[in-house]
């Protein structure tokens, strides 16, 4: 394992800084990776017997210890329960729907005002390139992606005039960015795919995809909801 290069930081470290620097949640980033890794090690998790953080230092990795067959629900399953529940409890709780339920997108084709000025569902999936936004300021990879690009199905492109390679300006709520169109039969009608994601800095007029995308969280777990964006597309100007 090479030492950090540089300023450089892993993300435990990152986020404890940011965590002190904020005032918040301190006594959880008050360990080091070493410290936390030591502790899980030497927890009493059977799949770890073993192994040691002298000997992943060492080794560099270690094969945890799985029963043959591997059969991890064999003994119930970590819920209230102890069963597979199609009824939560649980979620009951929260407020939020105990069954599997279809919950209308907050941006979507349920929402009529919003669909009138951005008809296209934006989608956000990763390329193959890079990791999310990690490893974007490889100019290799990104040369190899190729420049920042939203995909359009041909019907929606020449709705628009937008012909592939055409400059444009994606357009949501919350604001706009310029990509390059590629127009694919891969997208279906009715949605704009921006494959994630290069850095503010290396993007054309420095606003990425972040700048269209809502900053909301999900009722359900408390991620990000990057793929209930509602967008328009036009011919950039210029």
């Amino acid at each position: 394992m090479l030492p950090p290069q540089g300023e450089a930081k892993s993300n435990w470290e990152t986020c404890g800084l940011l965590a002190r620097a904020l005032g918040v949640a301190e006594a959880h980033y008050a360990k080091s990776e070493r410290e936390l890794i030591g502790e899980f090690l030497a927890g009493g998790d059977a799949t770890v017997r073993g192994i040691t953080y002298e000997r992943l230092e060492r080794d560099g990795w270690a094969r945890i210890d799985l029963p043959r067959p591997y059969l991890p629900f064999a003994h119930g399953a970590p819920t209230p329960s102890g069963k597979v529940e199609f009824y939560s409890e649980r979620l009951a709780g929260q407020g939020l729907p105990a069954l599997p339920t279809w919950t209308p997108l907050r941006e979507g084709p349920d929402t009529p005002d919003f669909l009138a000025r951005y008809p296209l569902q934006c989608i956000v999936p990763p390329n193959r390139f890079c990791l999310n936004s990690s490893f974007s300021q490889s100019e290799l990879l990104r040369s190899r992606q190729g420049p920042p690009a939203v995909l359009l199905a041909p019907a929606d492109a020449a709705q628009r005039r937008i012909a592939d390679g055409d400059a444009v300006s994606v357009e949501s709520p919350r604001g706009a960015a310029r990509f390059t169109a590629r127009v694919t039969d891969a997208t279906r009608p009715g949605v704009a795919v921006i494959e994630g994601l290069w850095w503010h800095r290396f993007h054309p007029g420095g606003r990425n995809v972040n700048t269209l995308t809502d900053d909301r969280v999900t009722d359900m777990g408390g991620g990000p909801a990057f793929h209930s964006n509602l967008v328009e597309v036009v011919r950039a100007a210029g």
